[in-house]
This record gives structure tokens, sequence and C-alpha cells, in this order.
């Protein structure tokens, strides 16, 4: 039996395609384990620890929806600066200095939740030191 001559050519292509495979493994399977925010019914809670080792305390009981909690986390950024994330029934929440967005996903892309004219008026409550305002309308101008 005549042995076979293997060139670099194939060799070249073996490897290429062995990494292909991985690299689309090492994909999938960190789409598959994203981490989920907690969906705990009415419940406001803070992420620390970053996005790499996210943990969760509960900010606020009884959060009638998404904005309410957004507005809760936008308090502690105000009062503390840098960036702020939480979580409410399932999703993600992000305050920083340029918006206050939500996301399904740490990864996912992020939607504004408040626009400017809205965060300035939901600022001015918080600063005001009233309650975070459980209904949100935009500012007349």
């Amino acid at each position: 039996m005549a042995k076979r001559k293997i060139t670099p050519g194939v060799w070249i292509s073996a490897v290429f395609g062995v990494a292909i495979v991985v690299g689309a493994g090492m994909v999938f399977s960190g789409a598959l384990r994203s981490t989920a925010a907690p969906d705990d019914r009415g419940i406001c809670f803070r992420m620390i620890g970053g996005e790499e080792n996210p943990r969760y305390v509960e900010l606020a009981k009884n959060v009638a929806n998404l904005e309410t909690c957004a507005a809760h986390l936008e308090r502690l950024f105000l009062q503390a600066g840098g960036t702020v994330a939480g979580a409410y029934q399932g999703r993600f929440i992000f305050v920083d200095s340029k918006a206050i967005r939500s996301a399904t996903s740490l990864e996912g892309s992020r939607w504004q939740i408040f626009f400017g004219p809205q965060r300035a008026a939901l600022d001015k409550r918080l600063m005001e030191g009233t309650n975070v305002p459980t209904t949100f309308t935009m500012p007349a101008r």
C-alpha cells in the first residue's frame, strides 16, 4: 500500500475547517448561555458585580412598570454617578450619563427608555426629593 503525501494546502484547509467549527461552537454556546435578568414580578433590582459576574440586590417592591424601576435606578445614578444597572421582570436596565436604556439580554440591543426632555423632568423631580413618579408624561415645551 502506497503512502499518500499530504501537501501543505491540505493541512491549511484542515486546520482552517477545524477553526471554523470550533469558533462557531463558541459563538453558539455563548448565545445559549446568556445571562437572564431576574423575572420576579413587581420587584426592581440593582445589578452589582458588573456584567461579567452579575448579582442582584432588591431595590424596590411593588414596582408598577419598567419605567418606574428605571426611575429608581436613575435616582441612584444621580446620587453616585458612574453607571448603574438593574433589572425588572426579565429585562435589564442600564443608566449612564448618555441615556437610560433597556435590553432583554446583557449582550443584546439596548433601546432608550426616557428621551431628553423626559429624563430632564424626571431628574428635576428626583433632585427635589419627591418620591419616584409612577406615571410618566412628556413635559410641556
